[in-house]
């Protein structure tokens, strides 16, 4: 965590600038350590493009009883990112994937569409290929039954979203648009973490043009903060359980997107939503940090959580 605390001192915490040398310094450290190839990992096609492919990682250990489902939605500001990077940083998110594998559970990166070119997928198009990679998981059962986990349970289903990937999950969680009311699909969802996402537009968070993009006219009335307040209107009663995380050393402006959301978040639900801030991280090295041994506690407390709400 020395590149983390090195940027901080120097006052450096924007997303775009604390990314190269923060994941640099993680897939040196993920490298040298070593056995992320250890961990068995299956490729499928989910739909029809390119970025409608989702990668499982299994737990090595065998798993005595039903073994709960876990989702990675990526973040990369709405108009990057994949289910493994491209090289140099190409051991993320299979670390990811790994670390949650290695916790027993089934885990699941699917890859989505992006507001850039050449897929120009807006609002909601990116959370509805999140949700169809559900639905595909729900329906293969066999691909995910191994011998370490000879009972895969698509009843018990939870999803975490980093970054943009949050904000993806927030849609999916309010918009009944995506996912109706009735839908039995919502009750396979037992619990969401969303981790430092952006749940209405602020510009001091430095990402309004890519959030633009990708909302386009619905900017602000489609934002998860708009959704979640309007979201008992529209039929929906009933959620999953929430959890809210984020760096300590996020941006300002994500830090007050947060705290805005909780409040209002925890208005909706009727109940307080709890909140883990990850020690001595960067926006950027929540997840690279992931597999190296080193403050990893944050992740830790998702799975505790997990367990606690199967």
């Amino acid at each position: 965590m020395d590149t983390v605390a090195q940027l901080t001192s120097k006052g450096i915490v924007d997303v775009l600038e604390v990314l190269e040398p923060t994941a640099t310094a993680f897939k040196q450290v993920i490298e040298k350590k070593g056995g992320l190839k250890d961990v068995k990992r299956e490729t499928f096609q989910y739909g029809n493009t390119d970025r409608h492919k989702l990668d499982i990682y299994y737990p090595s250990k065998s798993q005595t009883g039903k073994t709960p489902i876990v989702f990675w939605i990526y973040g990369g500001g709405f108009v990057t990112g994949e289910r493994v990077l491209a090289p140099p940083f190409d051991v993320t998110y299979t670390n990811v994937g790994a670390f949650f594998a290695d916790q027993g559970f089934i885990t699941v990166i699917p890859d989505y569409r992006l507001a850039s070119e050449p897929w120009s997928a807006q609002y909601p198009k990116p959370v509805e290929d999140v949700r169809d990679a559900i639905t595909w998981i729900v329906s293969h059962t066999q691909e995910l039954t191994t011998s370490t986990t000879p009972n895969p349970d698509t009843n018990s289903i939870f999803l975490m979203g980093h970054s943009a990937g949050g904000t993806h999950l927030g849609t999916l969680v309010f918009e009944p648009e995506v996912i109706p009311p009735n839908s039995p699909l919502r009750s396979r969802i037992k619990g969401v973490a969303l981790l430092a996402g952006l749940y209405y537009n602020d510009p001091k968070s430095l990402f309004e043009p890519e959030m633009q993009l990708y909302y386009g006219d619905k900017l602000d009335s489609h934002s998860v903060l708009a959704l979640a307040k309007s979201a008992k209107s529209k039929g929906l009663t009933t959620f999953p359980k929430l959890y809210l995380g984020e760096a300590e050393f996020e941006p300002v402006a994500f830090k007050e997107i947060r705290k805005v959301f909780q409040g209002e978040l925890e208005k909706v639900v009727g109940a307080p939503v709890p909140f883990y801030e990850a020690k001595k991280h960067n926006h950027i090295s929540m997840p690279h940090g992931l597999w190296t041994g080193q403050d990893e506690e944050w992740a830790l407390d998702i799975s505790k959580w997990i367990r606690e709400n199967l």
